[in-house]
Parts: structure tokens; sequence; C-alpha cells
């Protein structure tokens, strides 16, 4: 009668060829073969295996035992072991602890580990979040991606000493390379990964794709570099802090701090500074809206380097407008510049500014032969 042996959790041990593991019942390093279980990174050498499979078979009837059984006690037996899992199952050797890490910490590791990778068989798309982690095959040489189920996925956030690495479970259509159509992954933010199907553990290693190239204008000038709105555009960063536009309930994470700018933009010191600029036609300078951003900000304890701000302000220009019309500054905006009216075959009317400071009609400006008129878009 074949005993199957849990870990903690009460997931089954499978048999594998060992690689740089110690028991963790024993603590000594395991040579040859090893039972171990994915999700919970729990190695048994063969013989504390055979400890508690045997410990495990003494607790279990013989065919003589239950041939000498009555009938209401096969039925008691039953009765019994439906209602609860075996009482070995209290003594079972609790996980290893670990150092618990901050959030910061963790989510360093994320960033090690989140998104695409990519062998010469596999791409992979780490994406989601810490607690909730995706993954999904985008090729596979062996068989269609489209047919690799990926469940069971689980993100281990390691100390800096040790390698993060997340665990899932593959499922596909059997076929001759592999009988049982299932495999067990464990992936390290490094780009190696561990696969065990039909009882014997695979490698893999995977990179990292280098970005797709732009096309540019051929200027003769050197290639511009690639700017936050062009890597968006890409999809490289969707998924990653601080590019990604929604917060983990799916709302968009700057309108709280855009709530806070917009009462900051209303105080007197804010009015007074913008005031005397506006008063003589002149626009602010960009060192006090730019102030104010890093206080709104500061108060909700985000970072201020470039970075984040340019992150903040794409994620401001990605809201809906029902969502832009609750900011007063944002609504003007709108109101204000309206790049989508059509100025085919249109008058322009109104006034301008001369180099010298002067408000001049334009239709007075236009009607010398060469005039050359400078038009702002910014709020």
């Amino acid at each position: 009668m074949s005993v199957s042996v849990l870990c903690p959790s009460g997931h089954a041990l499978q048999e594998f060829r060992a690689q740089d593991k110690r028991c963790d019942l024993c603590d000594k390093e395991i040579s040859g073969t090893s039972f171990q279980c994915f999700t919970c990174d729990f190695d048994l050498c063969s013989a504390c295996h055979a400890n508690k499979a045997a410990e495990k078979k003494k607790t279990q009837p013989t065919r003589e035992d239950l041939e000498a059984m009555s009938k209401e006690q096969l039925i008691e037996m039953v009765l019994s072991m439906r209602e609860g899992p075996p009482e070995e199952a209290a003594t079972i050797l609790a996980a290893p602890k670990l150092r618990r890490m901050t959030s910061m910490e963790e989510d360093m590791e994320w960033r090690k580990i989140a998104g695409v990778w990519e062998s010469r068989a596999r791409t992979l798309n780490i994406s989601g979040f810490i607690d909730e982690p995706r993954v999904m095959f985008t090729r596979n040489l062996f068989r269609p991606a489209r047919l690799m189920d990926v469940s069971d996925v689980v993100f281990h956030a390691q100390p800096s000493d040790s390698m993060s690495f997340i665990t899932f479970k593959v499922t596909f259509p059997p076929d001759e390379t592999s009988a049982s159509g299932e495999a067990q992954w464990k992936f390290y933010s490094a780009g190696n990964a561990e696969i065990l199907s039909e009882g014997s553990v695979a490698t893999d290693e995977f990179r990292r794709p280098m970005p797709a190239p732009m096309a540019r204008k051929k200027t003769g000038m050197a290639m511009a570099r690639m700017t936050e709105p062009s890597s968006k555009a890409l999809g490289l960063f969707d998924d990653m802090l601080p590019f990604r536009t929604l917060d983990e309930d799916g709302k968009p994470w700057c309108l709280p701090i855009l709530r806070t700018e917009a009462k900051l933009r209303l105080e007197d010191a804010y009015l007074e500074e913008t005031s005397c600029c506006f008063d003589r036609g002149l626009v602010p300078p960009i060192d006090i809206c730019e102030g104010v951003e890093k206080r709104a900000l500061q108060a909700h304890k985000i970072d201020t380097s470039p970075t984040w701000i340019a992150a903040y302000r794409f994620a401001a220009r990605m809201l809906s407008e029902e969502e832009r019309q609750e900011i007063f500054f944002l609504r003007a905006n709108d109101q204000m510049f309206r790049p989508k009216v059509d100025l085919t075959c249109s008058s322009l009317v109104g006034t301008v500014l001369t180099t010298t400071g002067q408000s001049r009609c334009l239709r007075d400006v236009l009607i010398h032969d060469r005039a050359l008129l400078i038009a702002s878009t910014s709020s």
C-alpha cells in the first residue's frame, strides 16, 4: 500500500533530483533524490521521507485488520476519516519562519521579477500585483502557447541575500513529451527556472527582451532618447509602479493627489504668487507649479523625483472627462484648450502680444508680408 507524505500545508510531496537543497526536517544537505513541494518550497531528504512514510503507514490498518473488522467498525472508520484530517496532521513540522520584509522591500523584489522574460524556447509575461500575480505564456516552441493554462500562481518574496521566486502550475493537452499534461514551475528573479514534470526537473534560462525599435525621421541628428510617454505607448511598464495609472482597487491613483493640489492652488500664498504675473499678462514661472505638485505628492508620502512627477502628470492626462471635471484647473484646461477643433478655412480674430509686449489686433498684424504667429497650447 503506497503512502503519500504531505508538506505542512497539506500538499503531496513529489520526487525529483536534488539541486542545492537542504532538508527542512534534519537540515542536512540533500544528495541524490529529494521530495519537494514547489508551492511551499518544502524539501525532505530520502531518509526523513522514509521515516514519515513509515510513521504514517503504522497508523493505517493493514489488509488483515480490515478483513477482521465488522461492518459497523468499517462504517465507523470511514465516517471518522471523512470528518477531518488524520491526527498526524497536528504533528507535522511547522514551516520555517522567515524574516519579515517591509512593504518597500517586497515592492523592490516584485519589480525584479515582474515583466516580460524570454528564452530560446519560451516567452513569459509576469504581471498583476504582489498578492495577485499573473503569468501568461506568449510563445512556446514545444506546443501552442494558447493551450497552456497557468494556475496557482504564488509570489515568494525573499530577503536580498536570496532570490525571490514565483511558483505556478501549467496544464496542457498530453502528448508524447508529457503523458500527464502538467508541470510545476519555479521561476526565480534572476531569470532561471526549474520545471518539474514526469518526476524529473528541467531548467531554462530567461532574459529581459530588448525594447522594440521605434520609427524616427532621418534628420541627420542623433536619435532622441526614449521618453516616458513613448515607453508607456509600448506598454513596457503597464503593471509596474510608478507607470501604472490605476491602483489595486482599479481607481486612478492620481485623483487623491490632484484633490490636494487643487486645495493648495486655492491658498492665498499661491494666488499671490501667480496673480502678480497674470496682472502683467505674463505666464507664472514653471517653478511655482512644480512646487505645488511636489507639495501634493509629499502630502501623500510619494517620492518627488522626476520619474514620479512625470508619472503623476501622465496619470492625470489619462483621466476620463468625467474625472477631470472634478479638478477645477483640469476642467478649465479642457474648456480653454480644444485641440480637436477644426480650424481649416476659419478666420483668426482677437488680440495678440507683440515681441515688445504691446497688445495689437490680430488683423493689423497679419497684413504685413512677413508675420510670424506663435501660439501656445499650454494651460
